[in-house]
């Protein structure tokens, strides 16, 4: 069997977006014949931790992990909080290599200070390397691209780890397509692998048998809890610019009207960058019986809850058009219509449209249409009009089915030691 080391920031216990995929390729590369390691801290100091996502890792995964320096001085960990780990992990990357003995390394980022890592064990080594941005790095045509002294910096490593790296794995078809277009000359080393679910998580009907119902043009969604409100989930933090306050902007606006009664449950952290607080906001709208902010669930309970919300949200950072949230994959296995803020001729939008879901996008900073999305979900729901999840298309999202798309890649690569 051959084997692959994954060496990244995040993984379980950790909480972050990122650790699923990570997670994911740990848990179905075996099943294409590869074994698998990680490295990886076991926690960082600012992010979230799940205890119960660490009883998902196979055991037969070898784990190897290395403390994030807390003990370093404080100017250090302020200059470069990613970096300084990378460099006290240089040495148990050495060692995990001569102990297991890969066949091909994987490097995934962000942080992207992570791929010096994943080139160095190319170096030494001669192993193949695959760089895996789950993010775009630098390079992109996106609006939000970064400016300054500081993008100038990046972009020179961006360039020089492209230039080494042996295949370089996007995660969205935006994204793929971009880099391409500005670095022509790095295309033949892109590849798209999306993030994804596992359906073995998700209940196998997503809604008990008498309330899912036959129309005349098929199988369409009733209301969880018919005499209830409509029930909207947002599972995940508020980050990277997504701001609620249009939305509840929107919601606001409709109470009182002919719309059937809303409850927005919002999961994780709901403290928003720039002072803005969700809970405060809510209630300056009077909006405290609609609005109800639940804190952090494991990550389990956070699933079970999207299987039984009548419509799941989706904030995307605005003008953001490479790339999705992460949390988009786990709504695609909770198979329950979407409500999405973001750009509707980007990644979110693409992806939605693949994925069968059914669902309506808003512009982020759009009330009004956020409004008319609402609306259109929740008469939806009410009167039964939605169209079925495609399960077809669901499945090409699968974690299994993705790691399989991993494993061709790495076979390309095997044999090719420099």
């Amino acid at each position: 069997m051959a084997g692959v080391l994954l060496i990244t920031y995040h993984f379980p216990p950790s909480a972050a977006s990122g650790a699923f995929r990570l997670l994911g390729f740990a848990q179905h590369l075996p099943k294409f014949g590869y074994r698998v390691g990680v490295l990886a801290p076991p926690t960082l100091p600012w992010e979230p931790v799940d205890v119960s996502l660490g009883a998902r890792v196979p055991p037969e995964t070898m784990l190897y992990r290395v403390d994030y320096p807390r003990h370093a001085s404080r100017f250090l960990r302020r200059l470069s909080p990613y970096g300084i780990w990378a460099w006290y992990a240089r040495h148990t990357v050495a060692h995990a290599v001569r102990e297991m003995r890969p066949d091909v390394v994987l490097s995934s980022g962000p942080p992207h200070v992570v791929h010096l890592l994943g080139c160095e064990v190319q170096r030494r080594f001669g192993i193949p390397w695959v760089l895996d941005c789950r993010d775009p790095w630098v390079t992109t045509t996106d609006v939000l691209a970064p400016r300054g002294w500081k993008a100038a910096y990046e972009r020179f490593w961006e360039r020089r780890m492209f230039a080494r790296a042996d295949a370089i794995l996007c995660n969205a078809p935006h994204a793929h397509q971009q880099l391409a277009l500005a670095l022509p000359h790095f295309a033949e080393k892109l590849h798209t692998i999306p993030n994804g679910y596992d359906p073995d998580l998700f209940p196998p009907s997503r809604l008990p048998s008498p309330q899912r119902a036959v129309g005349p043009e098929g199988p369409w969604f009733a209301p969880i809890r018919p005499n209830g409100p409509v029930r909207f989930l947002h599972a995940g933090q508020l980050y990277a610019g997504r701001d609620p306050r249009p939305l509840l902007d929107a919601v606001a606006e409709l109470s009182g009207t002919q719309v059937p009664p809303l409850r927005f449950e919002f999961l994780g952290r709901t403290e928003v960058a720039g002072g803005v607080n969700l809970h405060e906001e809510a209630m300056k709208r009077g909006l405290g019986e609609s609005i109800i902010c639940r804190g952090q669930l494991s990550y389990q309970q956070t699933l079970a809850e999207m299987s039984t919300a009548d419509v799941l949200v989706l904030m995307d950072t605005p003008k953001r058009r490479i790339g999705v949230p992460a949390k988009l994959y786990e709504y695609i296995g909770a198979g329950r219509p979407v409500l999405a803020t973001g750009q509707i001729d980007g990644d979110l939008a693409v992806t939605l449209r693949q994925s069968g879901l059914p669902c309506r996008i808003a512009r982020p900073d759009d009330a009004k249409a956020i409004r008319d999305a609402i609306t259109e979900l929740v008469c939806g729901v009410a009167n039964g009009t939605l169209p079925s999840v495609c399960d077809e298309a669901r499945r090409r999202f699968a974690r299994e089915t993705l790691a399989g798309e991993l494993a061709t890649v790495l076979d390309g690569l095997r044999g090719a030691k420099r």
